[in-house]
């Protein structure tokens, strides 16, 4: 297993990170700061929940059960969220907790009823002073304290929508994306489906991913190597030369990232460059959060961190090659 003494984004512990430990998501909201959600133990196996608060040299974690964690946020306030996929469980607690004790005290749990009803959820998002959700059946939450309040549900060609993920500034102005090759814009009381590139939909490209790019303006990841860059009115887009499949993307200091399974791409102009990264074969890539310490990678049982002096690889404990 390697772990790197990682300065301006750590030191972390040794203990920080378990051995088997794979992530889901993570985030980085605070210089120093990393919160992750994932298991430990693969999908294969009886895997078991475990969310981690790494902080300069202190590290805590807690595991929760009866759900699988799925995605994770968090803000400079000390506010956090873990999203559970299948029961659409939030659990909320206070990531400056300088020990486990303290942050399995902090928790609260928010349960959900209706998501073993109508499906699971798969994308949480702390967007400005709101908490959002988002699922597979195109049911969107605003969390007011312990309760769920539902918006209106998102239909795509008159079907409920598999939302992938959302951005904006709020619960009353937000973008999301879909599997269904569509994003929508939520104004506050209605959604509106954006006017994208036509082959979106003529190409079946998936949309997984949406980040804010300074006022106003997004980009959006998607399948065959698509990228979209615009506003709600207007869309242009990039295109890789490899046909991969983005996940993820994040904007870090005006430039745009999108994560591949095997690596991630700078996207300048029209054109994407693979961005050189030590040792690239055994690292996974799949999850982009933008942080103030530098644009964060989660993906596997690979975290890392891109800075000023390059990609460092935080934690890394790839399996065996047969």
């Amino acid at each position: 297993m390697e772990r790197v003494d990682l300065s301006g984004a750590g030191p972390f512990p040794d203990d920080a990170f378990p051995d088997g430990y794979w992530t889901q998501d993570g985030v980085s909201p605070s210089p120093g700061v990393l919160v992750a959600t994932g298991t430990i133990g693969d999908d294969y196996g009886r895997p078991r929940n475990r969310v981690l608060v790494a902080q300069g040299a202190a590290a805590a974690q807690f595991g929760f059960s009866g759900d699988v964690g799925i995605s994770v946020d968090a803000s400079p306030d000390g506010r956090a969220y873990v999203l559970g996929q299948d029961r659409g469980t939030v659990i909320g607690f206070d990531w400056r907790a300088d020990c486990g004790e303290a942050l399995r005290a902090s928790r609260q749990l928010i349960a959900n009823p209706a998501a073993a009803r109508i499906g699971p959820l798969r994308r949480i998002r702390v967007l400005g002073a709101d908490v959002v959700c988002a699922g597979t059946a195109g049911q969107a939450y605003r969390l007011d304290g312990t309760a769920f309040v539902a918006l209106p549900e998102l239909r795509i060609d008159g079907q409920p929508a598999f939302i992938e993920d959302v951005a904006g500034n709020g619960a009353r102005d937000l973008v999301a994306v879909t599997l269904d090759r569509a994003a929508a814009w939520f104004d506050g009381s209605r959604w509106h489906e954006l006017d994208l590139p036509a082959e979106v939909k003529c190409e079946r490209i998936n949309l997984n991913g949406i980040c804010a790019v300074g006022a106003d303006r997004y980009a959006i990841a998607g399948a065959h190597g698509t990228i979209l860059i615009g506003t709600q009115q207007s869309w242009s887009i990039v295109r890789c030369p490899r046909d991969v499949t983005y996940y993820s993307v994040a904007a870090h200091r005006d430039v745009i990232y999108a994560a591949h399974i095997g690596g991630i791409d700078t996207v300048t102009g029209h054109e994407t460059t693979p961005l050189s990264i030590p040792d690239l074969g055994p690292h996974q890539f799949g999850t982009l959060s933008a942080g103030t310490d530098g644009l964060w990678s989660f993906a596997g049982q690979t975290i890392g961190i891109l800075t000023d002096t390059g990609w460092h690889t935080v934690f890394s404990c790839p399996a065996p090659s047969s």
